[in-house]
């Protein structure tokens, strides 16, 4: 169906739980992990004078490093052709920018279902990519990965049970 797909993780407790359903749906298609690493998150001039940026910044990148890795890991182990990106972006742009480069040709991504004021002040990854993307998006509702059992969006699906 899919013959590119990339998979947004960010190192979260989800993070294992959604590549795991990816890899279990990819059939034969190619899979792209991707880590963002948002510069305006871990370098500002408020955390200059308390932090060494340099000595952070290797650290976020080696940390987003090991998650992609960790990733690809599962997914060669289950046979599944896969690739780590680590991109210095904002996460919707760094999303958008790996699938433009690879060509992927759908997005699979958790979303936390956040609403109201929280969704206000942090903003939403999830909606950003859904009103941006130029491919199909397929969203993970939280609640689906805290089962551990990925079919599970689909049980309300009549004709997929």
């Amino acid at each position: 169906m899919f013959s590119k797909i990339v998979v947004a993780v960010d190192g979260g407790g989800l993070t294992s739980k959604i590549t795991a359903y990816a890899v279990r749906h990819a059939g034969r298609a190619e899979m792209h992990f991707v880590c963002a690493l948002d510069p305006n998150r871990f370098f500002s001039d408020a955390t200059a004078g308390i932090f060494d940026a340099a000595t952070e910044h290797t650290a976020a990148i080696a940390a987003a490093r090991a998650v992609v890795d960790q990733c690809v890991a599962t997914a060669t182990k289950a046979g599944v052709r896969a690739d780590g990106h680590v991109v210095e972006q904002p996460p919707v742009d760094a999303i958008l920018d790996t699938v433009r480069k690879t060509g992927a040709d759908v997005i699979v991504m958790a979303s936390h279902g956040r609403s109201g004021l929280t969704r206000v002040v942090m903003g939403s990854v999830a909606e950003g990519v859904a009103r941006r993307a130029s491919v199909a998006v397929l969203f993970v509702p939280t609640r689906s990965l805290a089962d551990a059992k990925p079919e599970a969006i689909f049980e309300d699906i009549p004709s997929l049970r």
